[in-house]
């Protein structure tokens, strides 16, 4: 994004902080905010059938973008996030997003754009994790 797009950006997102240990959002919670990971990094959990049965799926870094499926198609959360270490996050909530979209459309675009391209390369991952599991 250009530095006037990115000034867009920055006055439709809150800043919200996470100690360690500390969960961002459970699987099966309601919610519809994306979270954009400025310091620190996220454990992505997992749950599995049977009791107290979990898995870690991926550890997010700085720069890491997640929470975009809920704000897209607002369905409950898909898995766990919990901070590993103090964890600071720029959020954009649903209302924000509706915001964004009223009043710069063409920045909206370029989000969806990129967000696009976010779950585009999660879901080949995805694909090659599970061609590997089952070869």
């Amino acid at each position: 994004m250009s530095e006037d797009e990115l000034v867009i950006m920055k006055s439709v997102l809150t800043r919200r902080t996470y100690g360690g240990g500390e969960i961002v959002f459970r699987e099966g919670d309601a919610s519809d905010e994306l979270y954009t990971i400025a310091k620190g990094s996220a454990s992505v959990r997992l749950r599995l059938s049977g009791p107290d049965r979990e898995t870690r799926l991926i550890t997010f870094s700085p720069g890491t973008v997640f929470g975009e499926v809920a704000l897209l198609d607002r369905e409950a959360r898909s898995a766990t996030v919990e901070a590993d270490e103090e964890l600071v996050c720029y959020v954009l909530t649903r209302a924000d997003f509706d915001k964004l979209t009223a009043e710069h459309p063409a920045v909206a675009i370029k989000l969806l754009t990129n967000l696009g391209r976010e779950i585009s390369g999660r879901l080949r991952r995805a694909n090659r994790t599970i061609y590997q599991l089952a070869s």
